[in-house]
């Protein structure tokens, strides 16, 4: 009978201790970031594949890509993503709109020859804040943990 009780202690610290090794677990807001990076990599991907300008907007809550077509920006078949509650997301780009630019012009463009709207991209909730910055080469990068 000690003998069971011994293997069963054993066995439990060996679980402690791997328990123990293991990462911490992302926060709600470094899983949206994530996902977000991932998200942008497949449009600027798919835009020079495909040969189409993709675009990322934003509306504070979510944000959804769109594609130009026939003159256009319509809804694309990329990701659209509702923020979790108490995540907000903001788009500073860091270049001028159009001058005619429609009030509902994108946040943010990817152009089919690789080149992408320079902009800062804010992810922020009560915990705390997670900024990217995009370059005008397309890439991205997290500026603050």
């Amino acid at each position: 009978m000690i003998e069971v009780l011994l293997v069963v202690f054993i066995m439990g610290l060996a679980g402690a201790l791997v328990v123990m090794t293991l990462p911490p677990r992302a926060g709600r807001l470094e899983q949206v970031e994530t996902a977000l990076m991932a998200n942008i990599a497949s449009a600027q991907d798919e835009a020079i594949l495909t040969g189409q300008s993709i675009a990322l907007q934003t509306d504070g809550r979510s944000y959804a890509f769109q594609v130009w077509s026939d003159g256009a920006w319509q809804a694309s078949d990329l990701a659209t993503s509702s923020l979790p509650d108490g995540v907000a997301i903001t788009v500073d780009p860091t270049t001028d709109l159009p001058a005619n630019a429609p009030e509902d012009w994108p946040d943010i463009r990817f152009d089919p020859l690789g080149e992408t709207t320079p902009a800062t991209i804010e992810l922020s909730s009560s915990k705390g804040a997670r900024r990217l910055t995009l370059t005008a080469s397309g890439e991205v990068a997290r500026v603050s943990r």
